[in-house]
């Protein structure tokens, strides 16, 4: 539970959801972050923080994240075109790309996905 509440303070707009500002129905309309994929990423970053020991402060850097759909950062990742894509590989690469913005890997991941 201190993980998902730590998580809620940063993510956006979770807070804004939290305190009834924001429906969830709006929020899917411009945020990455309203959908079921971004929880799975966001559990493989915190078994990560569990697995090294790691403070729940790390967490501070998601809000510098851009969690809207249309950030081109997405594209490949777990977005093509306008569709985001729920698939083991796309939660893998959430959560990958997640972890390089914490620091928790070095590289950003590579796009899983391509136009056809």
């Amino acid at each position: 539970m201190d993980f998902w509440n730590r998580a809620t303070q940063f993510v956006e707009p979770w807070s804004e959801i939290a305190v009834g500002t924001m429906t969830s129905i709006e929020a899917r309309q411009d945020y990455l972050s309203s959908y079921t994929l971004v929880l799975w990423a966001l559990g493989r970053v915190g078994a990560v923080l569990r697995e090294r020991g790691m403070s729940l402060d790390a967490l501070s850097v998601l809000a510098d994240v851009d969690w809207r759909k249309d950030n081109p950062e997405w594209e490949g990742i777990c977005i093509l075109g306008n569709s985001i894509i729920t698939r083991t590989s796309t939660r893998d690469a959430t959560g990958e790309l997640l972890k390089h913005k914490l620091g928790l890997r070095p590289d950003a991941p590579d796009a899983v996905l391509e136009m056809l």
